[in-house]
């Protein structure tokens, strides 16, 4: 590595083709564009230089400050900083923009950083962490993610995915994209396992792009892990809408892909998403409850009507007449309990038999029918012998609107139509 101490003024490029430059003082590059072939780059400790500018793939070995824009029009590879530790990146309230992927150098699960551009902005170009779509989940994996991400700014903008050992936070507001080739769907990826976005989430293109954010525990022997939580702590959608968002938490299924979450075990949570064009859908043990419940009140509904419905079919085709008419004949005891009656809940009382003839043929086609077998035997079709007048004519008075027998009455006309012995 070499390291440039003085106050340099040239400008033009810069080339890296093997080896690293180092700055040791604020304008060790100049005004100069750094053409990198895989080379290296570092500052030394307290040194912020005016602004960075790499062209070509190129590993950094420090993290670096600047006052004004950052911007990696292509790979960045950051080989600093630890867990505890994270290596920074920083303006004075300017842009840092990384154009191409931004990987954890060897042991990246080792290593967190922390992104801060003040009231500028960040833009994630491409991939964040690990390539890990349709890959198989491996627990000792701990390639290219980083650890735990911190990142503050105006707004940031997602191309592709990020992917997380730990946590995401984002202190910003959000606008999701893509690179025009990796489909429209971004998944932002915690491995054990929180995503916080503290900020708006918006569309770069209205109704395009769907957001996925996951937070996934990872179930180790003798290790109890964190709780996975995915918190939303603003509005969605405010200036453009998303073509859908979710938030998700649980257990990772292994022998499967990354992300992919056990079904069978709630654990977490997702908060927020204060909604304006549309409504999260977050998939979390107290929101999983919630579902089942509604579909369990649904089933519920969709069974009470069909009971109803069949018994509005029995009794239409029972006792349906008309001028065609036809003539219906019981020949054994019919017992018929609704809801209300004694013995419908299960109890076994005595049953009242009911036994007799319907005559529909001389029926008009406008003439109110029973509303059920009980109705049957009324004065107007059964007439029993016992009944007085006022009754009869009450029920003449009665008929044709809906009649609905006093629970006495029915008693009454239960016991004068039992069979004599």
């Amino acid at each position: 590595t070499s390291t440039f101490s003085g106050n340099n003024t040239f400008s033009g490029a810069l080339n890296i083709a093997d080896g690293g430059f180092k700055a040791g003082h604020a304008n060790s590059f100049g005004s100069a564009t750094i053409t990198s072939s895989g080379g290296r780059i570092s500052t030394a400790s307290s040194i912020t230089l005016p602004s960075l500018t790499v062209t070509g793939n190129v590993q950094l070995d420090s993290g670096i400050a600047t006052t004004g824009a950052q911007l990696y029009n292509n790979n960045v590879l950051v080989a600093a900083g630890s867990r505890a530790t994270p290596v920074e990146f920083t303006t004075s309230n300017s842009d840092i923009t990384f154009k191409g992927t931004l990987k954890g150098q060897g042991n990246a699960k080792n290593r967190s950083i922390t992104i801060n551009a003040g009231t500028g902005d960040l833009e994630f170009g491409n991939r964040v962490g690990f390539a890990f779509n349709g890959q198989t989940f491996n627990a000792s994996n701990t390639a290219d993610s980083f650890y735990k991400m911190i990142m503050t700014a105006a707004t940031t903008t997602i191309k592709a995915d990020v992917m997380t050992y730990e946590e995401q936070t984002y202190n910003s507001d959000i606008v999701i994209g893509s690179t025009g080739s990796n489909g429209t769907t971004r998944t932002l990826l915690s491995m054990d396992p929180k995503v916080i976005i503290n900020g708006t989430v918006n569309d770069t293109v209205a109704n395009t792009h769907t957001l996925v954010a996951k937070a996934v525990a990872v179930r180790r022997d003798g290790i109890t892990p964190g709780t996975p939580n995915v918190t939303f702590n603003g509005t969605i959608g405010q200036t453009a809408k998303l073509a859908g968002y979710s938030g998700v938490t649980g257990y990772q299924v292994v022998s499967t892909n990354y992300g992919t979450i056990d079904t069978d075990t709630n654990f977490g949570s997702v908060t927020g998403g204060t909604q304006i064009n549309g409504a999260v859908t977050s998939r979390g043990s107290s929101q999983r409850k919630v579902k089942a419940e509604k579909s369990a009140n649904q089933v519920s509904r969709q069974g009470q009507q069909s009971a109803f419905n069949a018994g509005k079919n029995l009794i239409a085709k029972l006792f349906g007449g008309g001028q065609t008419g036809g003539t219906r004949t019981f020949q054994k005891a019919i017992e018929v309990k609704t809801p209300g009656d004694v013995g419908f809940g299960g109890d076994t009382p005595t049953a009242n038999s009911q036994q007799g003839t319907f005559n529909s043929t001389n029926e008009r086609a406008n003439t109110s029918k029973p509303r059920s077998i009980k109705e049957l035997f009324r004065d107007d079709f059964g007439k029993p012998k016992s009944r007085d007048n006022s009754n009869k004519q009450k029920s003449r008075d009665n008929s044709n609107s809906p009649n609905i027998l006093e629970d006495d009455e029915e008693q009454n006309l239960a016991s004068e139509n039992e069979p004599s012995n």
